[in-house]
């Protein structure tokens, strides 16, 4: 302030600005949040899509629905909005959740305990 520096995202974006892309330091606004998060659907859908189908059994053992889930992956790649405030919230737990059981060596409902 006594430098006549107003605060804010200004100063970051200074003392970054050799290690960040000038896309990013010299963006004057934010960017909606919607087109964000469909640009990331539309360019990572396939992998996530994979991730959910490589653990379609145990994700559905424990009630998700798969099907809806690789729909709605589908629908926010197309940029389709929802009622909802958060259009993702079930795809990202699904995500998560199948990316978890993988990290565990678990793809089928055999692969675990749980199955008996």
């Amino acid at each position: 302030a006594r430098l006549g520096i107003p605060p804010g995202k200004r100063i970051l974006a200074e003392a970054f600005a050799a290690e960040l892309p000038r896309a990013v330091t010299g963006r004057n606004g934010k960017v909606p949040w919607g087109g964000v998060s469909t640009r990331a659907y539309a360019t990572h859908a396939d992998s996530i899509v994979a991730e959910i189908e490589r653990t379609k059994g145990p994700l559905e053992h424990v009630g998700l629905d798969v099907r809806w889930l690789l729909r709605r992956v589908a629908q926010l790649a197309e940029g389709q909005r929802s009622t909802t405030a958060r259009d993702d919230r079930e795809v990202i737990a699904g995500y998560a959740l199948a990316t978890w059981l993988r990290s565990w060596g678990v793809e089928q409902v055999t692969d675990c305990s749980w199955s008996d």
